[in-house]
């Protein structure tokens, strides 16, 4: 078919990729003209999150991942990539990236001037990066404080990888979570 220049100002005849690159630039585009189902996956944003249903119990002395995530569970990815009961986010094809992810916990009944944390365990591994926050003082003779601690980071995150939340704290026998307060979550930055 030939091309064709038309008196009310259309052009026929042009096949689909027929135009030589780069000759459509952003300003040939008309704002708002592109639909999310046209952008590249890597634009797409992707998000997690789930808040604990009930109480569980933390030994001292080490990392332990949070579990049980399932409720106000939010999951808007790839198949089954949140696992709101063992509380693990697993990267699916096409949605590698940067992500932001954060937890937060309150552990019950800690004394005073103990520790906990929460941080990210990646494919397993004991966290590199988390918070820590030392249970106050109550004053007088109460021993038993509640202590909360919140965490967040932003993770280069491939296919396959795994991504858990661990609590960890120094009590010297197990303690609980507050589950209305122990949660799990995570988005992927969207990059144009």
């Amino acid at each position: 078919m030939t091309i064709q220049i038309n008196g009310n100002g259309t052009v026929t005849g042009i096949s689909v990729g027929g135009l030589p690159d780069g000759i459509v630039d952003t300003d040939m585009i008309a704002a708002n003209a592109v639909l999310a189902a046209k952008l590249a996956t890597t634009a797409t944003s992707l998000a997690f999150m789930g808040v604990q249903a009930s109480a569980q119990s933390i030994a001292s002395g080490s990392w332990i991942v949070a579990t049980g995530l399932t409720s106000h569970s939010v999951s808007s990815n790839t198949g089954t990539s949140w696992d709101t009961t063992n509380a693990k986010f697993t990267v699916a094809s096409g949605q590698e990236g940067v992500y932001i992810v954060w937890g937060s916990t309150r552990i019950t009944s800690m004394h005073r001037w103990e520790y906990a944390n929460v941080g990210f365990q990646i494919n397993g591994a004991t966290p590199t990066h988390y918070s820590t926050v030392q249970s106050p003082y109550a004053g007088g003779n109460t021993n038993n404080v509640n202590t909360f601690v919140d965490s967040f980071c932003i993770k280069n995150l491939s296919v396959g990888d795994t991504v858990e939340m661990g609590i960890y704290h120094d009590h010297g026998s197990a303690l609980d979570t507050d589950p209305v307060n122990t949660a799990f979550g995570g988005y992927k930055i969207p990059l144009f």
